[in-house]
């Protein structure tokens, strides 16, 4: 830890002190150093993705070393909303700053991603090679922080002695940054780049030694390609959702109405719901709320996952791959009647969410642009790329959300850039196959080896579960649940809800494949011991995640994060995967132009989508840079060619 020294603080507010902060940025960049940056912006930002979009520039710092800060205020305004005097304009910054920060340098911030972003939207444009102080201490800490803002790690690398205080951006700005005197906000703007040097040094070294490909070859390369391709923003049909809008209000009145005149039950009220229930079916015993003075024996819980768990004690079929409850069957010892009331209240909610979440609020979020003349609306989201698994998530969610839809197709309204397609590159079974990888189980690295690309390994599970030649098609879901249910940390009681088993069968089906699978069950337990011992584990590629210090002495809480860390060997070592290949990927299709032009266009935990005028050379790209063996195993990739995120559109070539 280093002790604190107060900064030479300057404010550039004439032609030759930003001539002189240019000169010495050149300087810094001619001679391989860093140059630490942070913006200012007026507020509050929504969390939408539309941060670039809904605020402005406020001002921008710079910093080459700990010892001096510059600030330069650009929209600092009066109480009067006159702008404060000795501020430059923002185009003469920018144009004198572009020639140089757009031809090289290293840029060392805090989510700097953010700053990347805003800078560009207001024409300041940073060569895209980062030193990202956030990522780097998430990768050193194993994302075990209850916190990863600035002014809470800044504590952990520097001692201010009771000599200063940190301020927070409400006090320094007063709820207000816009209305604040740029020289009193300075000091706050300033300190914000000198807290980077000392982070910086003190954490690189360590992030160097222990995990420099992770950070030098996967974080901080994809930094720039995400922030572009949130830039770049998704196309949505939002007229797509217009229409589907009016009949699925229709839908939601006539279940309203049906279920007022059915069951005299006002469907939006839980309470009437769990009064119905009660009354229609008292020999069923439901899932219920605490006891109260009014409800000695506690209301019936009418919450989703108590509706749906009445759902899964119907038995189920599986028909053409899909499956379907019996609620007609003499096997079943709940009546028809109960399901038809609880599946109608699950269809309504899914309806609900369809227009509230995507159907409704999508175009609303929108931005609405002009592309040679055609108007075009646009979702921009922000990736974020510091979950403790290594996964990238994004807000709003543009990787998992068509998946909430239920009632209507929404990946059809998110569309490609005019004159391009979607060309899609998924991982074909890329879990099973680093758990063979990671695990060294050797039933399942024969199995990938044997068969590289076509390997079907909840068939094999399921012939190895049922000691059958072959299995039908029930028999292989079982296969399957068990192998993801192992992947993802689950139980017995995992398996026994997804298969709506007894608990007995779910326990003989996992002992069972232990059995068949040794060298997992040994892997598990070894990875459970050196967890326990060390509090931490490590992907194939070296990602730490630590077990949270409040989980030690919590048995229910250590035990979950036991199966967490376990799983984070397979799961965060697809993550990381998918890092290293987007980067492999953004180069090559970086040189595509003209009619080959490609650009990443979306990217989910196993998938790259890249947006292309020329799908058979973006589906080279995709094959060539994603395919991989790892330890003999090999990773093949699924291509698809779409017309929009709907894999019902898709394009045969």
């Amino acid at each position: 830890m280093q002790n604190w020294r107060n900064p030479n603080y300057h404010v550039i507010s004439t032609i030759s002190e930003l001539e002189s902060l240019v000169s010495l940025l050149k300087n810094t960049i001619d001679k391989n150093g860093i140059i630490a940056i942070d913006v200012e912006t007026t507020g509050p930002l929504p969390k939408s993705g539309l941060d670039c979009y809904h605020a402005w520039l406020l001002g921008v710092s710079f910093a080459v070393d700990k010892h001096n800060g510059y600030y330069i205020p650009l929209a600092h305004m009066e109480t009067d909303n006159k702008p404060y005097p000795n501020q430059l304009p923002l185009k003469v910054v920018a144009d004198h700053l572009n020639p140089v920060l757009s031809s090289g340098g290293v840029y060392l911030g805090h989510n700097i991603k953010f700053d990347y972003k805003f800078l560009w939207r207001s024409g300041i444009y940073l060569f895209p090679q980062f030193w990202d102080t956030l990522i780097a201490d998430g990768l050193a800490s194993g994302m075990s922080k209850n916190s990863y803002k600035l002014k809470t790690i800044i504590h952990d690398y520097v001692d201010f002695g009771g000599t200063k205080h940190v301020s927070t951006f409400d006090e320094a700005s007063g709820g207000d940054a816009e209305k604040v005197d740029p020289f009193s906000f300075s000091v706050y703007a300033i300190d914000d780049v000198i807290y980077l040097f000392y982070i910086y040094e003190e954490l690189k070294p360590i992030v160097d030694d222990k995990f420099y490909d992770l950070l030098y070859k996967a974080e901080l390369p994809i930094i720039g390609i995400l922030a572009q391709t949130e830039l770049n923003g998704i196309v949505v049909d939002v007229n797509l959702y217009k229409r589907l809008e009016v009949p699925l209000l229709e839908y939601r009145g006539k279940i309203e109405a049906h279920y007022q005149k059915a069951y005299g039950v006002n469907i939006r009220s839980s309470a009437e719901i769990g009064n119905y229930l009660y009354d229609a079916f008292p020999e069923i015993n439901f899932k219920r709320t605490k006891p109260t003075k009014q409800y000695p024996l506690g209301q019936i819980t009418t919450e989703k996952a108590a509706i749906e768990a009445i759902e899964r004690r119907y038995p189920k079929t599986v028909y053409n791959g899909k499956e379907y409850y019996i609620y007609n069957s003499p096997k079943c010892d709940l009546p028809a009647k109960l399901f038809k009331f609880i599946r109608g209240i699950l269809t309504y909610r899914t309806i609900e969410t369809s227009l509230n979440k995507y159907i409704i609020k999508i175009p609303q979020i929108c931005v609405e642009k002009h592309d040679n003349g055609t108007k075009i609306h646009k979702l921009h989201t922000t990736y974020k790329q510091t979950l403790n698994s290594g996964r990238l998530s994004s807000s709003p969610n543009v990787q998992n959300f068509t998946r909430d839809g239920g009632v209507a197709d929404i990946r059809k309204g998110f569309m490609p850039p005019p004159n391009f397609v979607l060309v899609e590159g998924d991982y074909s079974s890329e879990e099973l196959r680093m758990l063979a990888v990671v695990s060294g189980e050797k039933k399942m690295l024969r199995i990938f080896k044997e068969n590289p690309i076509d390997a079907d390994l909840h068939t094999e599970t399921a012939k190895e579960l049922f000691e059958l030649e072959t299995v039908t098609v029930e028999q292989r879901h079982t296969g399957k649940t068990i192998n993801f249910v192992i992947i993802y940390g689950g139980t017995e009681y995992s398996v026994s809800k997804t298969l709506n088993c007894s608990l007995e069968l779910a326990r003989r089906h996992i002992d069972r494949y232990y059995e068949v699978y040794p060298d997992l069950a040994r892997f598990k337990k070894e990875s459970e011991l050196y967890i326990r011992k060390n509090g931490y584990t490590s992907t194939y590629f070296g990602r730490r995640r630590y077990m949270p210090s409040y989980a030690v002495h919590d048995q229910y809480k250590y035990e979950g994060y036991i199966r967490a860390l376990i799983n984070h060997k397979i799961q965060g070592s697809c993550a990381d995967l998918l890092k290293f290949k987007m980067v492999d990927v953004a180069k090559a299709v970086a040189g595509l132009s003209g009619d080959a032009e490609s650009h990443i266009y979306n990217t989910v935990h196993d998938s790259i989508m890249l947006a292309t005028k020329a799908p058979k050379v973006a589906a080279e790209v995709l094959k060539k840079n994603m395919e991989l063996t790892i330890d003999g195993v090999f990773f093949p990739v699924d291509i698809t060619v779409l017309s929009s995120f709907s894999k019902k559109d898709r394009i045969i070539l």
